[in-house]
């Protein structure tokens, strides 16, 4: 991970949410190939997240899941949060979304700060 810049997400809890994180993206990674967009679930059934990697068409390499032991309510709130980090690890963002109104603006900062 290191080298890249990179933006972690945490999927939702219902498909509705998880189709349109995807779609989401899905358009950041491809209006920002030199970022990578890292999927990490924490409340899904381990089956039900991997049908839905597939379902989605989701980049399998860039999709993990937390064991269960682990989880926090940070990763449950139902909206996929995202965290930025820069090519040497440090949190650029550590509490925003994939649909935040500036994202974008965050990612371009990110990109350039490197």
């Amino acid at each position: 991970i290191l080298k890249n810049n990179n933006v972690l997400y945490f999927w939702p809890k219902d498909y509705s949410r998880i189709e349109n994180m995807t779609k989401r993206v899905r358009y950041l990674a491809h209006k920002f190939p030199d970022i990578n967009f890292i999927g990490v679930d924490s409340q899904l059934d381990h089956d039900v997240w991997k049908t839905y990697v597939n379902k989605t068409r989701s980049n399998k390499n860039k999709q993990f899941q937390i064991n269960e032991k682990v989880k926090d309510v940070y990763f449950t709130d139902g909206i996929p949060r995202a965290i930025l980090l820069d090519k040497f690890g440090k949190i650029k963002s550590d509490y925003t979304y994939l649909t935040q109104s500036n994202f974008e603006s965050k990612l371009l900062l990110l990109q350039k700060n490197n």
